[in-house]
C-alpha cells in the first residue's frame, strides 16, 4: 500500500468517550477513510484510502480485562465476533477495553438495542478501573510508608531529590491518580444513562474534546492528505438529516442475547 493511501491519526477523545469515538470514526468514513483492521498501536490508529461511504463504528466494552498478550491477543471472544458478524457486524480493532465494530449504514439492526444490557458491560468495566485506582493508591501508600520506616520524611527526601525531580514526581503521582478518576467518572455518568434506558447518541463532539481537552490533538496529522472535518448534517447525523440513526430497525437485543441463549452471567457482565 502506497504511503498516500494510508492516513495515521491520533485520536482526539479518549478510548472511554464512547459516543465521540464513534463519531469520529465515522466522520473518516465519510471522508474515505476507514480504518485498518488490527491496526492501532501504541495510541496511533491506521486508516486506508477507500470509497467515502456512510458507515457505522460502534464501541463494544469488554467482558474481560484485554490485552495483546490475553488468550485472543486483544481480540473479543470468537463466539461473540461470529454472532456479531451474523447481523452484519465486522470486527476492526480494539482500542483499550473496546472492542471496535463496523457495519454499513442501513446495512441491518443495531450492534446494540438494550440500553440496559449495555449497561452491564459498561458497569463490569466501570468496576475494573476502581480496582485499578484503589491498586495505584495502595501502591502510592506503601511508598509514603516506607520513607517513614527509613527514618526520613516527605520534606527531607524532597529537598534530598531537588525541586525539579520533587515535581516530576508530583506530577506523575498525580497523573496516575487523576486518569483513572476521571475514566471512572465518565463510565459512571454513561452507565446511569444506559441503566435508565437512554441509548447512546453515535454523534459527539470529537472536535470540542480535542479543542479544550485532549493534548494529542496539538499533533494533527502523521500523514498527508489528512481529511477536512465533516459536517454530520451532510451525512444525515445531524438533527433533521435523513437519520439514518433514526430509522434503525428493532431488534430483541444485543446480539450476544439473542433468544435469551445467553444470559448475561455467562458472558461476564453479571
Amino acid at each position: 500500500m502506497r504511503i498516500k493511501d494510508r492516513l495515521y491519526r491520533l485520536p482526539p477523545c479518549p478510548p472511554y468517550d464512547v459516543e465521540a469515538t464513534e463519531s469520529w470514526l465515522e466522520d473518516m468514513a465519510a471522508q474515505g477513510w476507514m480504518l485498518e483492521k488490527d491496526n492501532i498501536f501504541l495510541g496511533v490508529a491506521a486508516f486506508e484510502k477507500a470509497e467515502p461511504a456512510p458507515v457505522r463504528y460502534r464501541l463494544e466494552a469488554s467482558a474481560r480485562r484485554v490485552g495483546d498478550f490475553d488468550d485472543y491477543g486483544g481480540a473479543p471472544d470468537p463466539e461473540a465476533e461470529e454472532m456479531n458478524a451474523d447481523f452484519g457486524w465486522e470486527y476492526v480493532a480494539r482500542r483499550g477495553q473496546f472492542h471496535i465494530y463496523r457495519s454499513p449504514a442501513g446495512g441491518g439492526p443495531e450492534l446494540h438495542t438494550d440500553p440496559r444490557v449495555q449497561a452491564l458491560a459498561i458497569k463490569s468495566l466501570e468496576r475494573r478501573q476502581i480496582h485499578q485506582l484503589l491498586s495505584i493508591l495502595l501502591i502510592l501508600v506503601i511508598n509514603l510508608f516506607a520513607v517513614q520506616l527509613r527514618g526520613g520524611s516527605l520534606l527531607l527526601s524532597a529537598a534530598a531529590a531537588g525541586l525539579p525531580i520533587t515535581l516530576l514526581t508530583a506530577f506523575l503521582a498525580l497523573w496516575l491518580i487523576a486518569a483513572p478518576v476521571r475514566e471512572a467518572v465518565h463510565l459512571g455518568r454513561l452507565k446511569k444513562r444506559l441503566a435508565a434506558g437512554q441509548p447512546l447518541r453515535h454523534d459527539g463532539d470529537w472536535r470540542r474534546l480535542r479543542k479544550a481537552a485532549n493534548p494529542s490533538s496539538a499533533v494533527p496529522h502523521l500523514a498527508p492528505g489528512a481529511p477536512a472535518p465533516v459536517d454530520r448534517e451532510d451525512r444525515g447525523q445531524g438533527k433533521g438529516g435523513s437519520g439514518r440513526l433514526q430509522g434503525d430497525p428493532a431488534f430483541c437485543g444485543h446480539a450476544g442475547f439473542r433468544g435469551g441463549r445467553f444470559p448475561a452471567d455467562r458472558v461476564g457482565y453479571a
